[in-house]
C-alpha cells in the first residue's frame, strides 16, 4: 500500500506528520509512514471496559434465552439476542472506524441497543420467561453500560471539533 492510501485510509495529516485516531494524537517520524497500520496506536475495543460489560451481557443473555419457550424462536427470542449482540458489536464497529464523529455515532447506536434490549428483558419478565432474580440481575448490567456509553459519548463530544477527524474523505 502507497503512502498516499496509507495516509488517507488512516487519517494522516501531512502538514504535521501527525495520526489522528479516535481522540488519540500520536506524533509521528518521517521514517514511520511505512510502518503497518496494526503497529500504531488504533483503537481496539478489547481494551474498553464497557465492551466486556456488553460482551458479557450477550453471553448472559443466550443462556437466559435458551429456556424461553419454543414457540418464541422467531419472536422474542431472536429480538433480545439481537439486541444484545448490537449493543457489543456497535462499539466494536466504532472503534474499527477513524475520527471521533464515527465513533461517537455507533457508541450512540450501541445505547439505542442497550436501552432496547432493556425493554426486551422487561417485556421477557412480564411474560415470565425471565424470572425476578435473572431479570434484577440483566437490569443493573445493563443500566451500567447504558451509564457508560452515555458517559463515553459525552466524553467524545467534549473534543474540540478542530482536533475532529472529518467522516467523508473528499478525494
Amino acid at each position: 500500500m502507497g503512502y498516499g492510501l496509507w495516509a488517507m485510509g488512516y487519517g494522516l495529516d501531512r502538514k504535521r506528520y501527525r495520526l489522528q485516531t479516535r481522540g488519540v494524537r500520536k506524533q509521528l517520524r518521517y521514517e514511520d509512514f511505512g510502518r503497518e497500520p496494526e503497529e500504531t496506536d488504533m483503537g481496539d475495543y478489547k481494551k474498553l471496559e464497557v465492551w466486556h460489560r456488553a460482551h458479557s451481557i450477550a453471553i448472559t443473555v443466550y443462556h437466559r434465552t435458551n429456556r424461553f419457550p419454543k414457540g418464541e424462536m422467531y419472536g422474542l427470542t431472536t429480538q433480545i439476542r439481537r439486541a444484545a449482540i448490537s449493543v457489543a458489536a456497535n462499539i466494536a464497529e466504532g472503534c474499527g472506524r477513524h475520527g471521533d464523529n464515527e465513533l461517537r455515532r455507533f457508541i450512540r447506536i450501541s445505547l439505542g441497543s442497550a436501552t432496547e434490549l432493556e425493554y426486551h428483558v422487561l417485556v421477557a419478565r412480564d411474560l415470565g420467561m425471565l424470572d425476578e432474580d435473572s431479570f434484577a440481575e440483566l437490569t443493573v448490567q445493563i443500566q451500567k453500560v447504558q451509564g457508560m456509553l452515555a458517559s463515553l459519548s459525552n466524553r467524545l463530544a467534549a473534543v474540540p471539533k478542530k482536533n475532529r477527524k472529518p467522516i467523508a474523505h473528499s478525494p
